[in-house]
């Protein structure tokens, strides 16, 4: 025997073969007994014949008792040999049981990542700030399992490759080669239970890079998540202060006195307008259709949809209100102007009338007819401004802060059903001195 080929051994035929040695070595003993016989026999008729005739016997005892312990040595040199290996792959059982475990937990820690990334729930979320914070927790705690997993992952790795090289070590035997040097090989002829936990190893390694894919998957995964998260947490919070913009603006104490009033209620709705339509169009389209890895989130996607409602309402009030404002501008104007028109002539016959008091008698029957056709043509067009002016106060009724009195024609809070009222006492006093 040559030590050397136990490298090649299974447990199984280092058992097999200890099993036989140790057998060996009984029967070796019992022929020692055996021998005992033998050398008391030759002792005997070296007594009796003398030594002479018991000197062939004599040496072949001896040549067996020899060779018997040298036997004996290389056999029990062998058996030690074969328990050490033994004992080796105890250990390496033990060890790839340990992988093999070791294996079975990481994949389900990562499959149960996985699955916990897909399905969870966040408790106590009344709005999108307590929503967003305690998904954050959440993937922070992912994140942290991860990384662990991450670390057993590359242990198990390490493992793997130092019970292989282990493997081979215990494969590998020195040979003295043509020039005399002693080169190491491993042996390529070896038990097929060798090759078993060779091909074990190799599952167990291929594995370990599906784990080692699986943390990869699952690192994209949240990374990218707390991005979405961020990103959303960000534009939510833009959102929420231009929602509060649109209901301060809601809430304004608008009584539009007068044309300069609505002139900046509307400089105000185009700045909300252009603000929305500059900054935050593309936000609203996250919005009604946000990230995939927030939908995941049932609390997070109803307070998105919360959100998108409370968007499209302001939306739409600013859209109608700004409908309003701005026909409130063009009818107010026009009255303005056509008031002003009636106001200017009106204080123009005033004067006139007051100047031909003082005239000749018949000028001034000619110039008081006159006039007073002038003045029935004025209070003609400011009747027919009544409509008009309803129209205006309509409008400024609408475009007012909600609970606020209607603005009507005989509303005394407001400039102008006073105005048009007044200007209506004039001519009617213009009348009488007529």
């Amino acid at each position: 025997f040559t030590n050397q080929d136990i490298s090649a051994y299974g447990p199984s035929k280092i058992q097999e073969q200890s099993s036989a040695i140790e057998a060996h070595l009984k029967s070796l003993d019992k022929a020692s007994a055996d021998i005992a016989k033998l050398r008391a026999a030759a002792d005997l008729i070296a007594e009796q014949l003398g030594p002479e005739k018991s000197a062939e016997l004599t040496a072949i005892i001896d040549k067996l008792v020899k060779d018997m312990a040298l036997t004996k040595s290389a056999l029990v040199d062998r058996l030690a040999a074969l328990e050490l290996a033994g004992s080796k792959w105890v250990e390496i059982r033990r060890l790839t049981k340990k992988l093999e475990d070791s294996a079975d937990t990481q994949e389900n820690s990562i499959q149960d990542l996985k699955i916990r990334l897909d399905l969870f729930n966040l408790e106590d979320c009344t709005d999108i700030a307590s929503a967003c914070a305690a998904y954050r927790r959440l993937l922070d705690e992912y994140a942290k399992n991860l990384s662990k997993l991450k670390s057993d992952s590359c242990g198990l790795s390490a493992e793997i490759n130092d019970l292989d090289e282990r493997l081979i070590a215990m494969m590998t035997v020195e040979k003295v080669n043509e020039n005399g040097d002693v080169v190491r090989k491993v042996l390529d002829d070896i038990d097929p239970e060798v090759a078993g936990v060779k091909k074990i190893l190799g599952i167990l390694l291929l594995r370990q890079k599906g784990i080692s894919m699986g943390c990869m998957s699952a690192e994209e995964m949240i990374i990218a998540t707390i991005v979405a998260l961020e990103e959303y947490e960000q534009f939510s919070t833009t959102v929420g202060s231009y929602l509060d913009q649109v209901n301060a603006a809601k809430d304004a104490k608008f009584t539009f006195g007068e044309l300069n009033d609505v002139l900046k209620a509307k400089e105000q709705l185009q700045f909300l307008m252009k603000q929305k339509e500059a900054e935050l169009e593309i936000i609203s389209s996250r919005m009604r259709e946000p990230s995939p890895f927030l939908k995941k989130s049932p609390q997070l996607y109803d307070q998105n949809l919360k959100l998108l409602q409370l968007w499209e309402s302001a939306d739409g009030w600013l859209t109608s209100h700004a409908s309003i404002i701005d026909a409130l501008i063009a009818d107010w104007s026009m009255w303005t102007y056509e008031m002003e028109t009636i106001e200017r002539e009106l204080q123009q016959l005033v004067e006139s009338v007051e100047n031909t008091r003082t005239g000749v008698t018949l000028q001034r029957a000619n110039q008081a007819a006159r006039q007073l056709e002038a003045v029935r043509l004025l209070k003609a067009r400011w009747k027919a401004l009544r409509p008009q002016t309803e129209t205006v106060l309509s409008l400024l009724s609408c475009s007012g802060p909600k609970g606020a009195p209607k603005v009507t024609m005989e509303s005394t809070h407001h400039t102008m059903p006073r105005r048009y009222t007044l200007v209506g006492e004039q001519i009617r006093g213009l009348f009488s001195m007529l």
